[in-house]
Parts: structure tokens; sequence; C-alpha cells
């Protein structure tokens, strides 16, 4: 049986680190600059981050970095699939309490659907997974999972991850809503809404998904991580940037940054 256990938020760490993960939290580097973090304090190989509502939504990714490949494609997967097999998040109780803090670690050996174990544990060569999760006031989980890459680790290294993982969660919530714009009814603007808005103003001919997949490509995400973000295969990504170069003219991103800037 998978259960969760309370634990407290931190209110003190590595004041460094926090100050990189601030100065970060709203460009690209920040989930690299996470990774990079968590290293120092054990052997994690993978991070990601969602907000889950309730059972009968899919959860939401809203940050993901990993050393083995294919770390977009185990988040795609995951938020489309997965989740539904997966005890971490089954077992996870209502969030009924806002800053409800709660902490599970599955090892690899304790999942029972073999695709699910294969294509997120095995295949990367997970040994397991440290989640921590917290509450919000609307009944929303922000979930952050660590993956970690080596068998018998220590008792203090997975309890200094999950303490970690209790600061990281409130820059999961932030990086969903950041606003990079406000607009004229005050409402917040995502930097690649932003972006898309000055693609739609200098290239009208653009299709709305076209101008979409151009301003995360702008932002420096991958075509495996646009399409998780779109809902979309990375196929399809491709396609829709090479339709929008070749109807601009253009050959690369930075040259489709030059014409808006």
């Amino acid at each position: 049986m998978v259960t969760w256990k309370s634990i407290y938020a931190r209110s003190q760490a590595d004041a460094a680190h926090l100050a990189h993960l601030v100065d970060h939290v709203e460009d690209t580097r920040f989930d690299e600059i996470l990774l990079g973090i968590l290293q120092d304090k054990g052997p994690a190989a993978e991070v990601n981050g969602f907000l889950y509502a309730s059972s009968n939504r899919d959860p939401r990714p809203v940050a993901w970095c990993g050393r083995p490949r294919g770390t977009a494609e185990r988040v795609d997967r995951y938020a489309r699939r997965y989740h539904q097999l997966d005890p971490t998040l089954h077992s996870l109780p209502a969030a009924n309490r806002a800053g409800l803090t709660l902490v599970n670690v599955l090892k690899a050996n304790r999942i029972g659907d073999a695709t699910y174990r294969r294509t997120c544990f095995e295949k990367p060569a997970f040994s397991q997974k440290i989640s921590v999760a917290q509450a919000d006031a609307g009944g929303e989980w922000a979930i952050v999972n660590m993956y970690l890459g080596q068998q018998g680790i220590g008792e203090h290294i997975v309890q200094q991850l999950a303490a970690f993982g209790t600061l990281v969660v409130p820059f999961l919530r932030l990086r969903s809503r950041i606003s990079g714009f406000a607009g004229p009814s005050g409402a917040t603007e995502h930097v690649d809404e932003r972006i898309g808005r000055k693609l739609r103003r200098r290239f009208p001919t653009l299709t709305e998904r076209e101008t979409r997949v151009c301003a995360l490509t702008m932002l420096g995400k991958t075509s495996g991580e646009i399409a998780t973000t779109l809902g979309i295969r990375p196929g399809t990504v491709i396609t829709y940037r090479r339709r929008a170069y070749e109807r601009l003219g253009v050959g690369n991103a930075a040259s489709l940054l030059g014409e808006i800037l």
C-alpha cells in the first residue's frame, strides 16, 4: 500500500540555491537549474512538476528536466496516461487544507503496471521517485517528483531531497501563472503568449498553432517539450514550424526573433 506522510515545509535553506531559483523562475533555465541543485543534494537524475486538481482531471506539467534521454516524452506519456497507473498519485488524499504538505517515496519494484514501470523507471534506470505535494486554498496540489538513478540511497539523502522539495513546490505554482505582461483588462500574459501576440501582429498569415509553435521555439523549447505543452506529437510540431518558416522566409528562430524585436 502506498502512503503519504506529512512533512513540514522548511523555512530555511541554502540561500544561494533559493536565490538562484528566484533569479531564473521566469526563464527557460529554471528546470535545468533546479535539477542541478537537486544533484548537489543527492543522486537526482530527473525532476518534474505538475499541478493536479482531482482524479477527474489530468495533471498539468509545469517543469521537467532530466539527464537520461526522453524526459519530455516521459512527461507527456505520464500526463496523458500513466498518471492513471501511478499508485503515488492514485493514493493522494483530497487537498482539503491550504499549506498541507505531504511526501511519498515510491520504489520502482512497487509499481504493478509493467508498461508504466518499464517506460518511466526501468528504461531511464530510475530506482525510485520522491514526491512532495502541497495543497492550496482551491484544492489543487502542486507536486514535485524527483527521480533517483541509484540503488541503496541512505534515508538521510531521501530526507534531504524531500525537505528541499517542500521549498520547490511554491515555485511550481509561480511558474504556472508567472506574469510577463499585464493586458488592458489586467489579466496576466505568459512570456510565450506575449511573443505570440507580437508574432500575430507582425505575421497575420500564421495560423494559431503555427504561432504557438514558433513562440515556444523562440523561448528555447525543444520539439518534445512543445509537443507536451500543446498536446500534439513532436513530428507535428516540426511540420508546423517548417510551414511557418517557409511562409515567412526565415531559416531559424533567431531570424524570426529579429523580425519582431
